[in-house]
């Protein structure tokens, strides 16, 4: 065992150098970093939390508020003979169905919104390699923004199901 300090030093060979530098360490541009430039990062882009919420389940708590409200009318025009509210049932169903397809459009406008402002185009792994991704709010509000056009979209189906099918089916009708 030698106790001379060139000895302890790491070999350099095999360290990838940029072109007439010479320089051990650095690592050579990708072909496609002239492609694709480093990440587009709005800086201070910090939407409040309860929007980025509202961008995700906004869609699925309006169909939920509106399939317990067309619960409750078709129990209130299910009552027996003669204690009848006498509801115009389809009318209400289709009037929150309605209300509640807005709040679900508001809502993937909104996860569209955040998606825009937080989507970039390039060389992801390239970017990562480099140490230029973006920084963790913004890949998480990336993510969210995804989950709520996913969501809402299935949502919008759903009340859009509900607004058809309530003037269709009877009730009342046991089986």
């Amino acid at each position: 065992m030698s106790s001379d300090p060139a000895d302890s030093q790491p070999s350099q060979e095999g360290i990838p150098t940029l072109p007439g530098t010479g320089q051990p360490g650095t690592l050579q541009p990708s072909s496609i970093d002239a492609i694709a430039p480093g990440p587009r990062v709005e800086a201070g882009f910090d939407p409040p939390t309860a929007v980025v919420w509202f961008g995700v389940i906004g869609g699925g708590i309006a169909w939920a508020l509106a399939f317990v409200a067309g619960y409750g009318f078709g129990l209130a025009h299910c009552f027996p003979t003669g204690t009848s509210l006498a509801l115009p049932l389809s009318a209400w169903q289709i009037a929150a169905a309605a209300a509640a397809l807005v709040v679900a459009l508001a809502s993937i406008a909104t996860s569209v919104w955040i998606f825009l402002r937080t989507f970039r185009i390039g060389d992801v792994a390239g970017m990562e390699r480099r140490g230029d991704g973006a920084p963790p709010p913004a890949g998480r509000l990336q993510f969210l923004a995804m989950v709520g056009l996913t969501v809402n979209l299935l949502a919008i189906a759903i009340i859009v199901m509900i607004g058809v099918g309530a003037p269709i089916l009877h009730v009342c009708q046991q089986s």
